[in-house]
């Protein structure tokens, strides 16, 4: 079929049928078509060597797009021609195929010849997209999305070649240095029309990893010594104000909030990220979207895990009491740790929130009141093999002074574990202000 590398589409028109001229698939003209002698041409009223089958639309979606464009566009006879490379609604179906997604709205007005370009267009950048992963270059990956961001289809699997890349830590730092940051925000900063949650979704999640600090991995605790937090002007300039809008805009669609959470942690690890979140009212946000998907698991898991990053540095100052009361703020991490106390990683979340949350003495009494204590000790008793949930139960139980009550609840003393004792993640009662946790 010739080599996939060719950079020109075959393109005609009945405008040309002067001369009949057209570029065979796999030749690379060296100057643009007008001024390119023809490399085929079509004897008029040539027999019709061969018949396309009506079928031809459907055999070839078992080709990857840009063969199944070189095998629509084969000069193998003028019959042929018209059968296939003449037949808009051939481009059509080929543009909707799941491979490319291309809306219908995108060509609807176009005649064959600029679907026959656009469908060339949109399968080419596929087929880059393996030359970026073959060759770790996520500026070939970006630029395709940056190129197809009107396709979600296209865009879907351009960033999935980027989430491949941004494992290697080399080609992530490349990428928090590059164009890479602004167009994701951009991605997730304008309101799509219905269906493209799935796209919001994964940009979401790509904004997450590629804000993975060097030397970080999931859930793990912040350790400044040992790792690099990537610095990236466009955070404050363009991606809390995109990220935090697009949840707001976003609301009832659970896989956005679930992966706009999770984008938030990594994106608070910076001191003057978070204070700018919480300039901006990412509390309510995350206590929204809590409340709008109270039985879903995984959103309740990564809005606990996003709070572990920010109310660190309490919740009872102007910029979050101006948007959210703290009580409401307790009352909600309450419910969802105690709606899902028997998942492990909830439970886990949960009562680092709320130890966080009792670092602050003005939250004292709501707490008591709220029997967070009785709370953390189910959830000892339920995993007892998790040292770490024990530690912050003994810690805040203490720091409350209820361990005298709590301690028989979950078959533990407050001297046992790790509760009064730099050990294992230094969860002591000397307070957890830096428990930051990483995203994945």
């Amino acid at each position: 079929m010739g080599n996939c590398d060719s950079s020109n589409p075959t393109t005609w028109s009945k405008q040309e049928e002067e001369g009949d001229r057209e570029i065979l698939p796999w030749q690379v003209p060296t100057s643009p078509l007008a001024e390119t002698p023809p490399y085929y041409r079509i004897t008029r009223g040539a027999e019709h060597l061969l018949s396309a089958s009506e079928n031809m639309g459907n055999m070839l979606s078992y080709f990857e797009p840009l063969y199944a464009h070189y095998l629509m566009v084969l000069p193998l006879c003028k019959q042929y021609r018209r059968q296939t490379a003449e037949r808009p609604g051939l481009w059509s179906a080929l543009l909707m195929d799941p491979a490319i997604g291309a809306p219908v709205s995108s060509f609807l007005a176009m005649g064959c010849a600029s679907r026959q370009r656009l469908h060339y267009s949109l399968s080419r950048s596929l087929f880059e997209l393996t030359l970026s992963l073959r060759d770790k270059d996520v500026s070939i990956a970006t630029n395709v999305l940056t190129t197809h961001s009107e396709v979600d289809a296209v865009s879907i699997q351009a960033m999935g070649a980027i989430c491949k890349l941004l494992e290697n830590e080399g080609v992530r730092q490349d990428a928090q240095n590059g164009s890479l940051p602004e167009v994701l925000f951009n991605l997730v900063k304008v309101e799509r029309a219905a269906g493209s949650e799935a796209m919001v979704a994964k940009a979401l999640y790509t904004i997450m990893l590629l804000l993975r600090p060097k030397g970080g991995s999931e859930g793990i605790l912040l350790r400044t010594a040992k790792m690099s937090i990537p610095k990236i002007p466009s955070v404050i300039g363009m991606g809390i104000d995109a990220v935090l809008g697009c949840l707001r805009h976003n609301l009832v669609h659970a896989k956005i909030q679930e992966m706009g959470c999770w984008a938030l942690v990594n994106m608070a690890l910076r001191s003057s990220h978070k204070q700018a979140l919480l300039h901006g009212g990412v509390i309510q946000v995350i206590v929204k979207a809590m409340d709008a998907h109270p039985t879903n698991k995984k959103v309740q898991y990564r809005a606990l895990f996003a709070l572990i990053n920010l109310v660190n540095m309490g919740v009872r100052h102007k910029t979050t009491t101006a948007h959210v009361p703290a009580e409401r703020i307790i009352e909600r991490v309450l419910e969802s740790t105690a709606n899902f106390i028997k998942c492990r990683d909830v439970a886990d979340r949960g009562c680092m929130v709320l130890y966080n949350l009792s670092l602050d003495s003005r939250n004292h009494d709501y707490l008591r009141l709220s029997k967070v204590p009785l709370l953390m000790g189910q959830a000892v008793a339920l995993h007892s093999n998790n040292r770490v949930l024990e530690s912050i139960w003994n810690s805040t139980t203490t720091r409350l002074g209820r361990t005298d009550v709590l301690a028989g609840a979950a078959g533990h003393s407050s001297a046992d574990g790790l509760g009064n004792v730099n050990g294992g993640m230094g969860l002591d009662t000397s307070g957890l202000i830096q428990p930051t946790m990483l995203a994945h």
